[in-house]
């Protein structure tokens, strides 16, 4: 008769548990990597769409206006995305009342020009 070891039932589940703490552990270090080539690649792109967007006027919408509002607009945007970062509360993600001031800052010149422009076509 001849003895031999029972297979440990501890070693399978071992393995598990250290695959369940080293995988979120690896993904906690390699994700912030990404989040940082992903910006930067995201606003490359924006940075390319919009030179070559300039005169053509490919993000206008009517509620924007002409090329010349549009390209005021589109200036105007990496400001207001400065504000949204700022003044966003980080428990509800919802924009906090100051974020209405520094984006009016920041499309004052929009405003200015194209408000105008949109109050005299409606009144004369």
């Amino acid at each position: 008769m001849s003895l031999q070891p029972r297979p440990s039932r501890l070693r399978p589940l071992l393995t598990i548990i250290t695959l369940l703490l080293c995988i979120p552990s690896f993904f906690y270090h390699l994700v912030p990597s990404f989040t940082y080539a992903s910006d930067t690649l995201i606003a490359a792109l924006t940075t390319r769409l919009r030179e070559s967007s300039r005169g053509a006027g490919a993000f206008c919408t009517k509620d924007i206006g002409d090329t010349a509002c549009c390209e005021l607009f589109l200036a105007a945007t990496p400001c207001v995305d400065e504000c949204a970062k700022r003044h966003v509360d980080r428990v509800t993600w919802v924009l906090t009342e100051e974020y209405g001031g520094c984006a009016d800052g920041c499309l004052g010149a929009y405003k200015g020009a194209c408000h105008a422009l949109e109050g005299k076509a409606k009144g004369g």
